[in-house]
C-alpha cells in the first residue's frame, strides 16, 4: 500500500479545542540584568532569596485555597534551586577571574564558538558552565573539583549540604517534568523506596522554608570551603609570597568577591580584612619553618 497525503477530512478531526495561531512576541521575555549582577555571587542569591521569601509571605497571607498555595510554593521553591545554580555558575566564573592557579586549571576547557560573541570578556567564563546542569547527582561534585580543584570528600559538612541538595533536586525534577509526580528514580533516590506509586510532590508555605535551607545551606557551605580553598591554594603555589602589604591586598579583592555584605550588615559574620590578613600571614610563617 503505497503511503498517501493524509485526507483532508481526517485534517478536520477535533478533540479539543485548537491551538492558538498568533505569534509569540519572545523579545518581552527578556530584560536588561539588574543591579544583583554586581554583587557576589553569594549576595546575589541571597537578592533572590529576599524576594522569594516576601512572595511567600505574601501567598500565605492571601485568601487563597491551599491547592493554590501548594501550586505556587512549589513554584516558588523551584525559584531557590534556580538561585542556586546561578551562585555556582557566578562563582566559577568569579574566581576564573581572580585566581590565576584556578584559571590554568581551567586553560585547557572547550568553550562554544558562540559563547565569544554572546559573553562580554569579563562574562566569558560563565561559559565553562553553561553545558552544565548542577541539579544532576554528582555534578556538583565533579564541577568543584575540575573547575575549582576543591575535593568535596572528606570535608563532612559540605557532602551533607551537597546530598540534602541533590535529594531535593529530585523534587525539582518532578515539578519540571511531570507537574509533580514522581518516577521510581525519584521516588527510589529521593525517599530510598520504589513503592512509593502515584506519589506527587506536594509544597505548602510551611514546608517550602525547610526545602529552602537546603539551598541556603549548600550555598553558604560553598562560599566558606571557596575562601579557606583559594586561601591555602595562594599559600601553596606561592602566590601569597608573604609579604604583608601585597598579601592584604590580594586577601582583599578576594574577599570582595566572594565575602556576604548583607551577612555582615545584619552581623551574621565579621569581615575583617585585617585579622584576616594576621591569620594567613602566621600560616605563611608557620609553612616556611
Amino acid at each position: 500500500m503505497s503511503k498517501q497525503n493524509r485526507h483532508q477530512e481526517i485534517n478536520g478531526l477535533h478533540c479539543c479545542a485548537p491551538a492558538r495561531t498568533d505569534p509569540v512576541d519572545w523579545s518581552g521575555f527578556l530584560g536588561p540584568i539588574g543591579a544583583e549582577g554586581k554583587s557576589s555571587p553569594i549576595d546575589s542569591f541571597y537578592d533572590s532569596q529576599t524576594l522569594l521569601i516576601r512572595a511567600a509571605a505574601a501567598i500565605d497571607q492571601a485568601d487563597f485555597d491551599a491547592d493554590i498555595k501548594g501550586l505556587v510554593a512549589g513554584q516558588l521553591f523551584l525559584g531557590y534551586v534556580s538561585a542556586t545554580e546561578l551562585y555556582l555558575r557566578q562563582t566559577v566564573a568569579t574566581l576564573v577571574a581572580i585566581c590565576p592557579v584556578i584559571r590554568r586549571l581551567n586553560s585547557d576547557q572547550t568553550l562554544a564558538f558562540g559563547a565569544v560573541d554572546f559573553y562580554s570578556r569579563d562574562d566569558l567564563a560563565m561559559a565553562l558552565t553553561e553545558q552544565v546542569s548542577f541539579t544532576e547527582v554528582g555534578k556538583i561534585r565533579s564541577q568543584l573539583k575540575t573547575r575549582l580543584g576543591i575535593d568535596v570528600q572528606g570535608k563532612d559538612s559540605l557532602e551533607r549540604a551537597i546530598d540534602d541538595f541533590e535529594t531535593v533536586c529530585h523534587l525539582r525534577h518532578a515539578l519540571v517534568h511531570s507537574h509533580g509526580r514522581m518516577n521510581s528514580r525519584n521516588a527510589s533516590q529521593f525517599l530510598a523506596t520504589t513503592t512509593a506509586r502515584d506519589s506527587q510532590a506536594r509544597f505548602d508555605i510551611a514546608g517550602l522554608d525547610d526545602a529552602a535551607s537546603v539551598s541556603v545551606n549548600l550555598v553558604r557551605e560553598v562560599n566558606l570551603e571557596v575562601l579557606r580553598h583559594v586561601v591555602w591554594t595562594w599559600i601553596q603555589s606561592g602566590e601569597l609570597n608573604g609579604d604583608r602589604r601585597s598579601t592584604r591586598r590580594r586577601l582583599s579583592r578576594l574577599l570582595s568577591a566572594v565575602a556576604s555584605d548583607r551577612d555582615a550588615a545584619q552581623g551574621l559574620v565579621a569581615i575583617d580584612e585585617g585579622a584576616v590578613t594576621d591569620t594567613v600571614m602566621a600560616v605563611i610563617g608557620a609553612t616556611r619553618k
